[in-house]
C-alpha cells in the first residue's frame, strides 16, 4: 500500500550542509547511469521480482515528461567518493488544488545510507521549493518500508490526506 505523506514548508533557515559533501544538479547524459546505478542498488532488496531499470525508464520517468526540470534533479556526492551517492528530483504536483512540490526517487547507495545524506538531499529539495514558490511537498513511500516511513516522518511529513496530481 501507498503511504503519501506531506509537509507544509517553513522558510529555509539556511543551506543544509554536510561536512565534505557536495550536491549538484542533473548535468546531462552521465548523470542517467549516475541515476540508474543508485536506483537500482538503493531499491534492490524492496523490489524484489522486478527488473533493474534501465536508461529508456529513466527517460520515460523524467526527460520525457512535460514537468521535467534537469535543475530539479540533485545528485550528492562524498568526499572521496568518484560517482554520486544519493539523488533526489523534484516535481510540481497539486494537494487539494494547490500548487506543491512531490519529492521524486530519494535513492541513497545502502553503503551510504543513515549518514545523513537523504537528509542533506531533502533539505536541497525543500529549500528549491521554497525558492520556487512552493509552500508544501508532498511524498509517497510504501508504507511496509518502515525505515523509509521513519525518515519521512522525522523530518517532520506527516500523512497526507489526499494524494498528490501531477500539476
Amino acid at each position: 500500500m501507498i503511504a503519501h505523506l506531506s509537509k507544509v514548508l517553513q522558510p529555509p533557515a539556511s543551506n543544509s550542509r554536510l561536512h565534505g559533501f557536495s550536491v549538484g544538479t542533473f548535468g546531462g547524459a552521465p548523470d542517467i547511469q549516475h541515476w540508474l546505478n543508485i536506483r537500482n542498488a538503493a531499491f534492490a532488496s524492496q523490489t524484489a521480482g522486478s527488473r533493474p531499470w534501465t536508461e529508456a525508464d529513466f527517460h520515460r520517468e523524467f526527460t520525457h515528461q512535460p514537468t521535467w526540470r534537469r535543475e530539479w534533479m540533485w545528485f550528492a556526492t562524498a568526499p572521496d567518493a568518484t560517482a554520486p551517492i544519493g539523488t533526489v528530483a523534484m516535481t510540481p504536483a497539486k494537494r487539494q488544488g494547490t500548487p506543491a512540490a512531490s519529492i521524486s526517487w530519494l535513492a541513497v547507495l545502502p553503503e551510504w545510507q543513515r549518514r545523513g545524506v537523504g537528509r542533506l538531499l531533502i533539505a536541497v529539495l525543500e529549500a528549491a521549493a521554497w525558492e520556487e514558490g512552493f509552500r508544501e511537498v508532498a511524498a509517497e513511500t510504501r508504507s511496509d518500508w518502515a525505515p523509509a516511513m521513519r525518515f519521512y516522518r522525522s523530518l517532520g511529513y506527516r500523512p497526507a490526506a489526499r494524494p498528490n496530481t501531477c500539476a
